[in-house]
């Protein structure tokens, strides 16, 4: 081989493995609104993920299939990863994993009068409890206690607990906290949810080990989320109105609002991405962050950033049929 060939040769591999490198990730999801979903409906998580992504200079886009294609596309490589996925020991043999986005805390929801303050499923034992077909809780939850009645999703659930064929469904907490931003006195009136997670499952973005270059994007991702997270970017596209999170690493929590102006009273709620169960929180331990400055307690926050202020609400993210 001449000295010719062998540079054109070389130059040829280059090329390839640059092209190949840089080609836009094809991930797939199953349909999980407000989560997951197609160009134009809410999908939160891909909007992160592919934020994420983008910022760290890698272009992706996400297809929906149902769950029994995600499973076997990516198995068989015909999706390179997910921006949405639990771990599972299949998954793990073929997948490298993201940290976490976020904790899908999964709590009792029942019809209104129902005990919901199991915090295990072995205290619902011969109770009839939806879960969605397909996720990846399905193993784990055997000879747990509850008689399980799968449904094609939340919305399948719900109908069958408002009509009494269910005594309780697992449904994901952020899920009705998005919910009830439209719906409370609904939900008032006629349900009532846990507080405590029966089961918290990690979310995660997820690569195919054989995808190139698949180390350096989970690397560069989770570095990206990392910053999202710190300046703001991860609560404005989840929409959260205040978070409850260890932003700077030192082992206290802070609250953080979205936005320049905090209202005039006290949160009384919030979403926490990460949960820990050991955790007690002692209202002397808040800090609250607005407008990027930290402040050591409520009265700290000073009034001008107090007044009620009108936020552009970014749309019904998800709703229930009644």
């Amino acid at each position: 081989m001449n000295t010719f060939t062998r540079l054109l040769t070389y130059t040829l591999i280059s090329l390839s493995a640059y092209l190949q490198a840089a080609a836009p990730l094809f991930l797939a999801s199953d349909p999980w609104p407000p989560f997951t979903g197609n160009v134009g409906a809410p999908r939160v998580i891909i909007d992160l993920v592919e934020e994420a992504l983008r910022r760290g200079d890698i272009e992706a886009s996400t297809t929906i299939v149902e769950m029994s294609a995600l499973n076997s596309g990516l198995a068989s490589g015909q999706f390179q990863g997910s921006p949405a996925l639990w771990k599972t020991d299949e998954r793990n043999e073929i997948l490298l994993f993201s940290n976490p986005i976020l904790e899908n805390k999964l709590v009792l929801l029942g019809r209104k009068g129902s005990d919901v303050s199991a915090s295990s499923l072995l205290e619902l034992k011969g109770k009839r409890v939806g879960i969605v077909d397909g996720y990846g809780y399905l193993a784990e939850l055997r000879d747990t206690g509850p008689a399980f009645i799968t449904g094609k999703n939340n919305q399948a659930n719900f109908s069958a607990l408002l009509a009494g064929k269910l005594d309780y469904m697992l449904v994901d907490e952020l899920l009705l906290h998005y919910a009830m931003q439209n719906q409370l006195e609904k939900f008032k009136k006629t349900l009532v949810f846990g507080t405590q997670p029966i089961i918290t499952k990690p979310l995660y973005f997820a690569l195919r080990k054989d995808t190139p270059n698949a180390a350096e994007i989970i690397e560069t991702f989770n570095r990206e989320l990392a910053t999202m997270l710190q300046d703001g970017s991860y609560q404005t596209i989840l929409q959260l109105p205040w978070i409850r999170i260890d932003i700077d690493g030192d082992g206290k929590f802070e609250l953080i609002y979205n936005g320049d102006q905090a209202l005039s009273e006290v949160p009384l709620s919030h979403y926490q991405p990460f949960y820990h169960a050991d955790e007690i929180e002692e209202e002397e331990e808040r800090l609250y962050r607005v407008k990027g400055q930290l402040y050591d307690s409520w009265d700290d926050i000073p009034k001008s950033l107090k007044e009620p202020v009108d936020s552009s609400a970014g749309g019904v993210l998800y709703e229930f049929k009644f």
